[in-house]
């Protein structure tokens, strides 16, 4: 952009003679030109003839010349200077019509023709309150004054001084009711207030004195746009083009509109026009960078923005695309400087607060993050891709409850949103469907190349079914995709942890507090592998240094007091989360860990007594009405807990967690109609929760019995599926799942009766084998298979008793049979591997690797061909696997103990130790037992000889 005349600052009024130094100046300019004064007039009076002709024909630029002659050859004359900056205006120069103007001024030019126009280059170079300051309101004629305050009201607006503005134009309009300018700006300030049909009015007001107004056909398509009728408003600003096709604003507002709706070429081609006319305007150079980014040239686009840069407070909108372009070029610092510029000049646009927010989400700061997108989402409450970017912080922070509840809020608004539904499949994972829930994030995702957005609730997925691979490799794709991104780095870590890889996550953690060091997820999360390596204090070191640096810092003194709690260091961690509660004395978070911490230790009436104060402190608030009612109900409170819970049902209607947990201890209670009642009710505001539906059933079946919740299973399930058996089914499960085993094989048995199928008699025979009626479960099975020899199901389930009374001789031609039949069932060939295994036979390998290879994710099938592996002497691939079980199945003892042997067998001792001395204080296998106390033997002669040998 060139830069601009530094004019000097004068306030406009009525005309006022020229100081003696002004009036010699002029002498002198007059005596250096030269020549006889009347052969300059009538030079001066040809180019302004020529020059009038030439703005006739609209060629503004041949006018210009013809002018710059006239006031060569006539210096003195002020109307030359006047005319010439009424040029550059339509040239949208707007700098050089200020120039011309203050030389008309100290030409003694009238101020009744300069006072408005120099109103005018001030708005349109964005000195609003320039306008306001120097063309104050005057006596001028009416028109004159009109036009005046119709500008100064303009630049009011724009400085968001509403009052003001419209003071100043209702006035314009009574010094000129014919006049249309002030009728449009007027229709602006109400378009600014979205009040529509005031604005419509007052253009339809300016249309009946100038029907083809260009500005008011165009203020009509901005009104259109208000509404959202987007092709009424392209008509609109198209017919304001063909009634003045030099009208920028309208060219400007057309290109925007093509723009937005993905018309680029059509966009670029007005804003060329538009170029054309005005090439130093703001609004031109904003609108082709725009384009620029739209098409994914960044760096065009950054470059034309930073030739704004001097005018970019004139339309907060540039620091707004600015931000968005260097975080396209990873320039995040001054992507993050422009967004603060953006929301200091525009504090009501959510869109800054939710860019900010995915910064810091970018940079693992969870908690500033959920503060400015919750910010964002008060400001939009509709806005898709806020409540998108809240969740994610609200998952980054471990607040999965929350962060369901977003998700949800999203999903109700955008159901079609893909991002929005590949999160909410997390509530599948907590409800137990783990396949099809990771499935679907993992097909959305597609390892990177798919949608971004599915990543970091896939990673946090997976943690939580125990996939670790599957998160670290969700993980490591984010970050080749954005290795600046500390947020990724964060999930990798957590990844890395899962799956036993701690020495690899401390040294990426340490990595990125080195960069942050007041990064509190990052500390969480290093303090966790501290602790889990036995480092407690180096953990407490972690946030005594951070808290020595910023001794008020409030969420290091929660993160220390976790730290403590997990130490058991109880007294000091209360202590830690009085001080944190005294910073914050608006957040109810201090007080709600404190009775986590009182709970842990058992503490019910001092628990209770905490919570009942924090009720007086933050009676609106949800989560302490749900602690008060946990707390009296674990202190043997019941009937105040069922209060309590009736009476935060009627606070929070809309609460599907307050209903579902005053279900529960309603349930405890034996008062099931009332549960059921809540549950139905928790249902209807959350109807995708699998959990609360196998609630209900469980419930229907204590009210009314087994019929009748099969009916309520059946109206669950999807619409066009087979639904009667599948509720059967479900509500077997559900029964035998809460203790109901008996009624569920009663149930069973009675579909089974009226409709008998293999898998029928597959699940009554596992029911069978739940209630240790091992003999029956066989005696079905076989009796159903010597009859249906064919049948897959069965002989599936018979093949899995034969495993479960350790009779691998018949389990075995069991699973060859299954094998080839279902040759691409994983589990089958798992089983079959396993078994092939104790015989040494070589087809263990052939078989384990066939069932890897059909379901790579399964910790089971990976533990499988681990240790066949590893029993093989590929130590090294062996380990490879087993680690990714143990990722995956870390509750699994045996499994963990396999971990361990394949650590011991690639020399990285330590761990396996630290392993096998957890397993020595958990509920392993017989067989395993004595295992791990000859390794441990082993692991500490081996220490000892090696102390002895340094002591030598």
């Amino acid at each position: 952009m060139a830069k601009s005349h530094k004019t000097r600052r004068l306030k406009w009024s009525l005309r006022r003679p020229l100081s003696a130094f002004a009036t010699t100046a002029l002498c002198m300019v007059w005596a250096f030109g030269g020549g006889d004064p009347a052969e300059a007039t009538s030079d001066a009076r040809s180019y302004l003839e020529s020059a009038s002709k030439l703005e006739k024909a609209n060629d503004f630029r041949g006018a210009e010349i013809q002018l710059r002659n006239a006031a060569q050859a006539e210096p003195a004359n002020a109307n030359i200077r006047v005319e010439l900056a009424k040029v550059y205006l339509r040239l949208g120069n707007p700098n050089a019509a200020q120039a011309e103007l203050f030389a008309a001024h100290l030409r003694a030019g009238n101020d009744d023709e300069m006072a408005p126009l120099m109103a005018q280059a001030l708005l349109e170079t964005g000195q609003f309150g320039d306008v306001l300051r120097n063309v104050p309101a005057g006596h001028r004629s009416p028109s004159a004054e009109s036009r005046v305050r119709t500008y100064r009201g303009m630049a009011a607006l724009a400085l968001g001084e509403l009052a003001t503005a419209q003071t100043s134009l209702t006035d314009a309009e009574r010094l000129d009711p014919h006049a249309i300018a002030p009728k449009i700006a007027i229709a602006r300030l109400f378009l600014s207030q979205h009040r529509l049909t005031e604005a419509d009015k007052k253009i339809d007001e300016a249309l009946a004195i100038a029907p083809k107004s260009a500005q008011a056909l165009e203020a009509k398509g901005v009104s259109y746009l208000a509404r959202g009728n987007v092709e009424a408003a392209n008509k609109e600003f198209g017919a304001a083009i063909a009634a003045d096709p030099r009208n920028v604003q309208a060219l400007l507002d057309r290109a925007n509109v093509e723009a937005n709706t993905g018309k680029l070429d059509q966009a670029e081609a007005d804003v060329k026009s538009a170029a054309r006319m005005a090439p130093a305007s703001g609004l031109v150079l904003f609108l082709t960078a725009q384009l620029d980014a739209k098409r994914g040239k960044f760096q065009d686009a950054d470059k034309i923005l930073d030739r704004l840069r001097g005018v970019m407070h004139s339309f907060p909108q540039s620091y707004l695309l600015a931000a968005e372009v260097k975080l396209k070029l990873n320039q995040i610092n001054q992507a993050e400087d422009d967004l603060n510029k953006f929301v200091a000049q525009d504090p009501n646009e959510s869109k800054g607060y939710q860019i900010l927010g995915s910064i810091a989400l970018r940079r693992g700061d969870g908690i500033h993050a959920i503060s400015l997108l919750e910010h964002a989402r008060q400001l939009a409450p509709a806005d898709v891709e806020t409540l998108n970017l809240l969740g994610q912080a609200y998952l980054s922070s471990g607040d999965l409850d929350k962060a369901k509840a977003v998700l949800d809020e999203g999903m109700r608004k955008a159901p079609e949103n893909q991002s929005l539904r590949t999160e909410r499949a997390l509530e599948d994972l907590a409800a137990g469907n783990v396949a099809e829930s990771l499935d679907q994030l993992a097909a959305v995702f597609k390892g990177g190349a798919g949608n971004l957005a599915a990543g970091p609730p896939l990673v946090l997925g997976a943690l939580q079914a125990g996939r670790a691979n599957v998160a670290a490799d969700a993980a490591d794709a984010l970050l080749r995709h954005d290795p600046a991104n500390v947020f990724y780095k964060q999930l990798l870590a957590v990844a890395l942890v899962a799956q036993h890889r701690s020495v690899e996550a401390e040294g990426i953690l340490k990595s990125i507090l080195a960069k942050q060091p007041n990064l509190i997820a990052a500390q969480r999360n290093l303090a966790q592998i501290y602790l889990m390596t036995g480092r407690a204090p180096e953990a407490v070191k972690l946030f005594q240094d951070s808290l020595k640096k910023s001794p008020g810092d409030a969420a290091s003194m929660q993160a220390l007091a976790d730290v403590y709690a997990r130490s058991q260091r109880y007294d000091e961690a209360l202590k830690l989360l009085g001080r944190a509660q005294t910073i914050l004395p608006g957040s109810s978070a201090p007080g709600l860990a404190s009775i986590a911490l009182l709970e842990m230790q058992k503490k019910w009436s001092e628990a209770v007594d905490r919570a009942r104060a924090m009720q007086r402190k933050f009676p609106a608030d949800l989560n302490v009405a749900d602690v008060l009612g946990r707390a009296l109900y674990e202190s043997g409170d019941k009937a105040g807990s069922i209060a309590e819970y009736a009476a935060a049902a009627r606070q929070f209607p809309k609460s599907a967690s307050i209903l579902a947990h005053d279900a529960a201890v309603l349930t405890t209670a034996q008062m099931y109609p009332k549960a059921l009642d809540a549950v139905m009710k928790a249902i209807a505001l959350d109807p995708s929760s699998a959990v609360l539906k196998s609630n209900a059933v469980y419930l229907t079946f204590l009210t009314k019995g087994s019929a009748a919740a099969v009916s309520v299973a059946e109206s669950f399930a999807p619409s066009g599926k087979p639904r009667e058996p599948a509720a059967v089914r479900n509500t077997a499960q559900v029964l035998s799942d809460s203790g109901h085993t008996s009624e569920a094989i009663a149930l069973i048995e009675s579909w089974e009766a009226r409709s008998p199928s293999g898998d029928l008699v597959a699940m009554i025979a596992g029911l069978y084998e739940k209630e240790h009626q091992s003999g029956k479960a066989l005696s079905l099975l076989k009796a159903w298979t010597s009859a249906h020899p064919n049948d897959v199901d069965a002989r599936f389930g018979l093949a899995q008793i034969y495993g479960a009374v350790a009779r691998p001789d018949l389990a075995l031609p069991e699973y060859e049979w299954l094998a080839a039949r279902r040759p691409d069932n994983s589990t089958i060939l798992n089983n079959l591997a396993w078994l092939y295994s104790q015989k040494h036979d070589a087809r263990a390998l052939e078989y384990a690797r066939k069932a890897s290879r059909l379901a790579p994710d399964a910790g089971a099938v990976a533990d499988t061909l681990g240790w066949i592996l590893l029993n093989s002497g590929e130590n090294a691939e062996g380990l490879k696997y087993l680690r990714q079980a143990s990722g995956s199945l870390p509750g699994d003892t045996t499994v963990q103990f396999h971990y361990a042997v394949a650590l011991s067998r690639n020399g990285e001792n330590g761990e396996a130790r630290a392993i096998l001395e957890r397993l020595q204080k958990a509920n392993v296998a017989p067989e395993i037992a004595p295992q791990i106390q000859v390794m441990l033997s082993k692991f500490s002669s081996n220490t000892n000889r090696a102390e002895a040998i340094k002591n030598r």
